[in-house]
């Protein structure tokens, strides 16, 4: 039933004020989701704008799907307020959220690019991983 929900759009969305650390605590730590970090290269009025339309944002609310109109296809949208880079025309089947990412580096122009830096922030799962690896075989399990 949470796929077929999902898939046909009967799940409420919207955007939300929650701090970074938070979100970042619920996708690395419960949902085991590696995340990246995207600085974006905005000037002043770009930062406003961005701004007041995700305060407009905040109150909207969205049929969810889960392989089309998602948080990815949602944050494209805003970009695309800011920039001239097209994020939401996939013409695929699907729209993947790491997607309007993909765009957005696409696009880069050196100085003048829309992402100033990005950081990978591994999941605890994927650093237990990580860790794992490193031990001598002795410690693992055969």
């Amino acid at each position: 039933m949470y796929a077929l929900k999902g898939l046909f759009g009967f799940y409420d969305a919207g955007f939300s004020e929650t701090e970074f650390f938070k979100q970042d605590a619920v996708y690395s730590k419960n949902e085991q989701r590696d995340m990246w970090e995207y600085v974006l290269n905005l000037d002043t009025f770009e930062t406003q704008l961005l701004n007041y339309h995700l305060y407009e944002a905040k109150s909207a609310r969205f049929d969810y799907y889960f392989i089309k109109q998602n948080c990815g296809y949602r944050s494209g949208e805003i970009l695309e307020l800011i920039s001239d880079i097209k994020t939401t025309e996939r013409v695929g089947p699907w729209y993947a959220p790491d997607y309007v990412f993909d765009q957005l580096l696409e696009h880069d122009n050196g100085a003048d690019s829309l992402v100033s830096s990005v950081r990978y922030l591994p999941s605890e799962q994927t650093q237990l991983r990580e860790k794992f690896v490193q031990l001598s075989s002795q410690y693992k399990p055969s």
